[in-house]
């Protein structure tokens, strides 16, 4: 069984991201001169992340 960044279950959550913003983009907004952006964090250092990762979880 996969863990961590490389289960396919944060895989899937990040591509469904980017797939609701290029969405949003071309619909909702397309054609009124704006640019959508979506950030996520990367590999983070929590539960499902592991001890490795270089971020923490903790707000800043």
């Amino acid at each position: 069984m996969l863990v961590g960044r490389h289960a396919p279950e944060p895989r899937a959550s990040k591509a469904a991201m980017n797939s609701l913003t290029r969405g949003f983009a071309a619909t909702d907004v397309g054609g009124h001169n704006l640019t959508v952006l979506t950030m996520q964090p990367g590999w983070v250092r929590k539960a499902m992340g592991g001890d490795q990762a270089p971020l923490s979880a903790t707000p800043s």
